[in-house]
């Protein structure tokens, strides 16, 4: 702006606030939790603990192990980044893999009472569900408009 020149009225571009109708949003997430039991967990909705909602290759059995491992590691006072449950007798670094500590210690609650195959299928359809909210949000706040953005997070969760 050159000296002595009017200001620019123009409003500068601001992000799209999620917050705004947190309402929509809600219904949007509901959506999306729907879409990932349809999708990801429908065969596990009656009976969570016996039917695993996994989807691909070995990687749940290991996540279902983690969901284990760390509240019992923490609980007795082992060493929750090195175990020789796995690959006896010589162990494994925990800390080298993806062990999923946060999800772990957060649903140790969960796990504790219904066991760890249904608080996998949980964290299963969460995921999916949260990716797909990440996704609208972001095309949201990109593009401005709440139609593609949901359409945008129908199409991550259908990639899923």
């Amino acid at each position: 702006m050159a000296l002595g020149a009017a200001p620019d009225r123009r409003r500068a571009a601001t992000p799209v606030a999620l917050e705004r109708r947190p309402s929509a949003t809600l219904i949007v997430f509901g959506v999306y939790v729907l879409a990932a039991v349809l999708t990801v967990g429908w065969h596990a909705v009656s009976h969570p603990t016996s039917v695993c909602a996994c989807v691909g290759s070995a990687d749940p059995a290991f996540y279902m192990w983690a969901l284990d491992w760390w509240p019992h590691a923490i609980v007795t006072g082992h060493n929750p980044f090195f175990t020789h449950v796995l690959w006896t007798p010589t162990g494994v670094n925990i800390a080298g893999t993806a062990a999923i500590p946060t999800a772990a210690i957060l649903l140790a609650p969960g796990t504790a009472v219904v066991g760890p195959l249904a608080a996998f299928n949980t964290m299963s359809g969460a995921r999916a569900a949260t990716a797909a909210l990440a996704a609208y949000g972001q095309c949201r706040q990109l593009a401005g408009g709440a139609g593609p953005a949901f359409q945008v997070g129908l199409l991550t969760r259908a990639g899923r």
